[in-house]
């Protein structure tokens, strides 16, 4: 647009008030329009914030699957896994701010059916090159959720190499995994995760388990 046309939109409009017998409300009117057109602008990308590619193994899924979860009284659950996708979320320094940072998020999920155990698992990048962040989520029917953090990380959830481990519960060993809490009240200690499987293990506080069958 050129600049001819909104001043001709200015005059015109003033133009249109110029019989009014307000002046406060005529002058008010001009400057809100001058204000709109003058003070727009262009949305403009900061930054990027992209998900190394050699670290998107930490999210697992090449593709939706189906898995089988056993639980401590050897009775089989079915639950399905959702492909990992990329999205893109924005971030302005301020409300009516042109500048723009945009993230990569990587995510996928696993729901256990007959338990309605939905659970989220999300990559995304730090401000800092080298920082990358590892969540996962408890999602609810009602739209609410759990945030789980990974054991001794620093920050928010902020992942390091060094954060996998090997543990031994009921009898059962898993090796290269992270394990999650939460800090609210829920009935889950803790949940077990590879990269290669999402949820390995779910350990109950009444003593319930569920293991990923494989």
């Amino acid at each position: 647009m050129s600049l001819l046309n909104p001043l001709k939109l200015i005059k015109t409009s003033c133009k249109i008030y110029n019989n009014s017998r307000n002046v406060m409300k005529k002058s008010v009117f001009c400057l809100l329009i001058i204000f709109s057109i003058m003070g727009c602008c262009r949305d403009q990308i900061v930054s990027i914030y992209k998900i190394p590619v050699d670290q998107q193994y930490l999210i697992p899924f090449e593709q939706d699957a189906g898995l089988t979860y056993i639980s401590q009284q050897n009775i089989a659950f079915s639950a399905n896994a959702k492909q990992k996708k990329i999205q893109i979320l924005e971030e302005r320094s301020g409300p009516d701010s042109c500048n723009l940072w945009t993230f990569e998020v990587l995510k996928s999920s696993i729901f256990i059916n007959i338990f309605e155990l939905k659970f989220e698992f999300i990559l995304s990048r730090g401000f800092n090159d080298d920082e990358l962040i590892l969540s996962m989520k408890r999602l609810f029917k009602s739209g609410s959720h759990q945030d789980y953090r990974i054991v001794n990380a620093n920050g928010q959830n902020h992942f390091s190499e060094d954060l996998f481990t090997e543990i031994e519960i009921n009898g059962f060993t898993f090796n290269n995994v992270l394990i999650f809490k939460t800090s609210l009240l829920s009935e889950i200690n803790q949940v077990i995760y590879s990269a290669e499987n999402g949820i390995e293990y779910i350990d109950f506080d009444d003593g319930r388990y569920l293991k990923l069958n494989r």
